[in-house]
């Protein structure tokens, strides 16, 4: 356990008392209980049956691995307070862990070790190991440090552990949010559990996560009525609310306009605040919060004058934007200390901390209202939420601000735990903030003593240590001097810290890597791994782009998922804009059918969509688009297998889209009545016992439809499949094509054969197929879909260039001058060629000529002026000066290099200032792009761009 890091303020661990030892008498591990005299081990004292495990599995382990006497003493740590005792340790392992075996003993290793997980599944499955107090709970816990500290010595292999039960508990007696808990268990590692269950985290709003379910956590959610309470810096303190001028900010949303804020001091430490409309030009900081933190207003657009105070602070020593480097593309922003260049927006900036800042905040620049009948309020705010993807997607910086997180300073912790604290804070568990995340890079954490962008200070676990240092300068505005000073510093720090790494297993890099790849997986969406339908594109006929569309929507749908909102009916909401439709079109319809008009928007959408349970648009009724949700459910979606949606609004299922992750489709031979919620379903490879969510007073008309049918997603033994209910009849003579509708909702159980069960519940014999067609016929009216935005932004790179007719008018405007600058010395030289002969050239000119010809065949070669070089040389030996003729061909060649790397420049700012401004144009009106399903001939899709 003491290889687990420890957080700076750290809760109390978990010592593992070293037991009565029995001695390894190196006559293999298997058979030695029985040989120590524990033939009944699986019953009788806890405490024995411990030893026996510290024994067999922990030291007898470390023996047959190493092929050596362990000495217990070694890895025994004796402790005289507060009581004299002994616990296990592992710190003297890393001696051993240094070596490098070869292939045959890391096998023999890798098998000795996969046997240990087996024996020690089996000792944590007796119901003595239920007692978490006892000492077997605690040595089975040790058992599984040592193997993921010696699994890279054997191999590294697959440790089939489920999540520890005293960690957990560890969890829960620290007050973590249930939510919390089980989403750590999802990650089925211990040793991040472990880290975790002792970092203590400040609570400065004493949320109780007492009532909060394990879906999600309910603490942080608020009332937005006259109980709200907003807070000052201090509980002492009475100072006065600050508005802003209501006339001006509905006057800027209602031209359309983002209205942005600026914090003026004035004389008697007053503070007055500033509006104004937002060019194009401007760079501004938005603030993502979340309302429970105090800094809401439901009443009007204002917040106390001690929260401006501390908001220009954090303002002022905001750090310039910096973009991490992402594969395939240039970084658009490049930020030292006061300075930062734009390329995306042409702008350079030298900042000092007196500049007043520029800046977007909900609370101040949305419109509010206490009469509930202000319609004119209503519709300004629509608006305002509608440009919100707009808003943060342009933004320089994104600013967020968490009470818990601002109670820690970055100075005093490691970047692990700073992950940990930004992973598990309140602004992470909330919907609206997702977006808010999502759409910018610049994404800002305020703590204590600066702001921290995770994509840039972070790097990827893969190319870089966990316990990489931050500089100070990395989260404050520092003058250029100290910046430099900084990161001197910084990095000598590094290389005399990360060298002591090299040989040892590294805890902390494991839970660096898990915890990186959470955190930014809640960060800008675009960086997103290769979905999982396009390797199988050929296959499933599935284009890219709807690949990363579909990609795109499970994966928001499951971020929101697990996540919190005070007003469900904002989820649509949120979830237009993280999909790039106009949230403006979504919620003029009904709260029920706000999701309905998203997910018709799609031409493909996950087959798991028809396995929810949560609410679905009118459920018990007589019609076909029962299987619509009306809100985001608790259930996750997956993104393979996927379905098509027609013109005409109809699923359409087939074997030839899901080449993997196929679901089973079992057919009755009639339609049953489906009163019994129930049955055991009978096929020729076995049996399924299904349970119908279906409503009570279910209206549904099942007449015209011959069949009934159940589509389950696996076939795993054991475990509980999501499953749904289907009427189908057959389309022609083609005994596996169908047409039908969608029932509701099951959930099922691949079961052995039992009789009694058999005969107490209603069975059904069924077909399974193997290829199928099946069309879910909808009875909604089709309907001109929105474009989702991530099908541009997504494939829009170099390869894709020819779709940009824009971008490649201006590409080709900054090249063609380079045609002439080419030309003319080309022309030049063969005519000054032409009058000297070989014979009469010196070295340098026949080098000269051979290195001309060479370099006009592009390549990294010509704009390397070697040949203009060894012709001056050779003229000025053969001549007294040069003719005005050679001179211009010099003038001209040296002009077009110099032109070549204008261009580059040129090219490459282009390109990342044209990305940024068609981002920006999807962001801004989703409803201008407009996708219109075509014939079987293909798809015609407009982009007003």
């Amino acid at each position: 356990m003491d290889l687990v890091p420890t957080p700076t303020t750290a809760l109390a661990g978990i010592e593992i008392p070293c037991l009565n030892v029995i001695p390894y008498d190196f006559k293999g591990l298997v058979g030695f209980p029985e040989r120590v005299g524990f033939r009944d081990w699986e019953t009788g004292d806890a405490t024995r049956i411990a030893t026996l495990v510290q024994s067999w599995l922990y030291f007898g382990l470390l023996a047959e691995i190493f092929g050596e006497d362990i000495e217990t003493e070694d890895f025994v740590l004796r402790a005289k307070q507060p009581y004299p005792h002994c616990q296990i340790t592992l710190g003297n392992i890393r001696a051993h862990l240094a070596q490098n075996p070869n292939p045959s003993e890391r096998s023999r290793r890798c098998g000795l070790l996969l046997d240990a997980v087996r024996w020690l599944r089996n000792v944590e499955r007796i119901p003595l190991h239920e007692q978490l107090a006892s000492p077997l709970a605690q040595t089975t816990l040790a058992v599984r440090m040592l193997f993921y500290a010696i699994a890279p010595v054997c191999g590294s292999p697959l440790l089939d552990l489920w999540p520890h039960p005293l960690v957990s508990k560890r969890l829960k007696d620290a007050e973590w949010c249930p939510s919390h808990i089980r989403l750590i268990e999802g990650f089925q590692d211990d040793i991040l559990g472990c880290y975790l269950s002792r970092l203590w985290r400040p609570n400065p709003r004493g949320f109780s996560h007492t009532k909060c379910p394990v879906t999600n956590c309910e603490a942080s959610s608020t009332t937005l009525d006259d109980g709200y309470k907003m807070c000052h810096t201090r509980l002492a303190c009475t100072c006065p609310l600050v508005t802003v001028k209501e006339d001006q900010l509905r006057q800027i949303i209602a031209k359309g306009g983002i209205p942005l804020i600026h914090i003026e001091h004035l004389l008697g430490g007053k503070t007055r605040l500033q509006i104004r409309a937002a060019n194009a030009s401007d760079n501004y900081i938005a603030l993502s919060h979340v309302w429970s933190d105090g800094l809401g207003n439901p009443n009007s657009n204002g917040l106390p004058e001690c929260q401006l105070h501390r908001l220009a602070g954090y303002l002022s020593d905001l750090p310039n934007p910096s973009c991490p480097p992402s594969k395939g593309d240039f970084r658009s922003v490049f930020s030292l200390g006061p300075m930062s260049v734009d390329f995306a927006r042409l702008t350079l900036v030298w900042r000092s901390s007196s500049r007043p800042t520029l800046f977007w905040m909900d609370t101040l620049c949305i419109p509010v209202s206490r009469d509930i009948g202000d319609a004119s309020t209503k519709r300004l705010k629509v608006r305002a939420i509608n440009m919100m993807a707009a808003i943060y997607g342009r933004a320089s910086q994104v600013l967020v601000l968490d009470s818990t997180l601002q109670q820690c300073r970055l100075a005093t912790m490691r970047n692990i735990e700073i992950l940990a604290r930004i992973a598990f804070c309140n602004w992470i568990g909330r919907s609206w903030t997702l977006q808010e995340g999502a759409l910018s890079p610049f994404v800002y954490f305020q703590f204590a003593d600066g702001a921290i962008n995770l994509l840039d200070a972070m790097r990827h676990p893969d190319v870089t240590l966990s316990n990489e240092l931050l500089h100070p300068a990395a989260f404050r505005l520092t003058s250029l001097a100290g910046t430099l000073r900084s990161m001197y510093w910084t990095s000598k720090r590094r290389r005399r810290y990360g060298g002591n790494q090299k040989n040892n297993f590294s805890y902390e890099g494991h839970i660096y890597s898990a915890l990186y790849k959470y955190c930014t997986s809640n960060l800008n969406s675009y960086g997103r791994p290769i979905p999982k339908n396009l390797p199988l594109a050929d296959r499933s006929k599935i284009k890219a782009p709807d690949a990363h569309w579909l990609q795109e929507f499970v994966a928001v749908w499951n971020a929101l998922a697990v996540r919190t909102t005070t007003l469900t009916e904002d989820l649509p909401a949120i979830f237009a804009n993280l999909l790039g439709l106009s949230a403006r079109e979504v919620l003029s319809g009904n709260s029920d059918q706000r999701l309905n008009a998203i997910i018709l928007s799609c031409d493909e959408l996950p087959v798991s969509l028809l396995y929810n349970r949560g609410a679905r648009y009118q459920p018990a009724g007589n019609h076909r688009s029962r299987w619509i949700p009306t809100t985001i459910s608790r259930q996750p979606l997956e993104e393979e297998p996927f379905m098509r949606v027609d013109v005409s609004c109809n699923l359409v299922l087939q074997t030839i889209f899901i080449p993997n992750h196929r679901p089973v489709c079992l057919l009755a031979s009639s339609s049953i009545d489906l009163a019994d919620l129930s049955i055991i379903v009978i096929t020729t490879y076995g049996q399924f016992h299904i349970v119908v969510h279906r409503e009570k007073d279910d209206k549904l008309d099942t007449a015209p439809w011959s069949h009934t049918a159940f589509l389950i997603t696996t076939t795993t033994p054991g475990l509980e499949l999501a499953a749904c209910c289907l009427r189908l009849s057959p389309a022609g003579d083609n005994d596996s094509s169908f047409t039908g509708i969608y029932d509701c909702p099951c959930t099922a159980e691949w079961v052995e054969a039992d009789p009694q069960m058999t005969s107490s519940v209603h069975h059904l014999d069924v077909r399974q197929l193997e290829t199928w067609k099946i069309i879910i016929l909808g009875d909604l009216p089709s309907a001109p879909r929105l474009r989702p935005r991530v099908a541009d932004s997504i494939t829009h790179t170099w390869t894709n260039i020819h779709e940009h007719p824009r971008l490649i008018a201006r590409f080709v405007t900054i090249c063609s001058p380079l045609i002439p600058l080419i030309v003319i010395p080309t022309i030049l030289r063969i005519c000054l060629a032409t009058q000297y002969a070989w014979t009469g050239l010196s070295r340098a000119g026949k080098a000269s000529l051979v290195t001309f010809a060479i370099q006009r065949i592009p390549s990294p070669l010509s704009v390397i002026p070697i040949t203009q070089v060894l012709f001056i040389i050779d003229r000025r030996a053969h001549t007294e000066g040069l003719r005005k003729t050679e001179i211009t061909y010099i003038v001209f060649d040296f002009l077009w290099i110099f032109y070549a790397f204008v261009m580059t420049g040129l090219l490459m700012q282009q390109w990342v200032q044209y990305r940024f401004r068609f981002l920006l144009e999807t962001l801004e009106d989703g409803s201008r792009n407009i996708r219109r399903s075509q014939t079987k001939e293909g798809e015609s899709r407009l982009c007003a761009s």
